[in-house]
């Protein structure tokens, strides 16, 4: 799939905007959960590396993996609404709390502990 410019900019620009700095390591990080629809998406999951749920996969099984034991630490994502709402609530029937959420743009960047 093609990355136009203007798609890599605005990735940058929510990655920037996101806190998104090295500082935010796989070893930090348990789970990346990114949507490869969404190049803003995609590309911030690239660059914060990291064991990764693509979202447009997930449909397809049913949202097999995050209904799976999730593992222990923080699982990030920048997803639209509705697949932070799916995400959130999978991860509450575990008892993992929601640490945070804003808006990146028309996406959504949120922090489950």
């Amino acid at each position: 799939m093609r990355v136009s410019r203007r798609a890599f900019v605005k990735a940058a620009a929510v990655a920037s905007a996101s806190g998104a700095t090295p500082v935010l390591a796989a070893a930090t990080v348990a789970l990346v959960i990114y949507d490869s629809r969404l190049p803003q998406s995609r590309l911030w999951a690239a660059r914060i590396g990291g064991p990764v749920v693509d979202v447009a996969e997930q449909h397809a099984t049913r949202w097999q993996t995050l209904r799976a034991p999730l593992p222990e630490g923080r699982i990030i994502g920048l997803t639209r609404w509705s697949d932070f709402i799916l995400a959130r609530g999978f991860a509450a029937e575990q008892r993992r709390p929601l640490r945070g959420t804003r808006r990146a743009g028309d996406l959504h960047l949120w922090d489950i502990g």
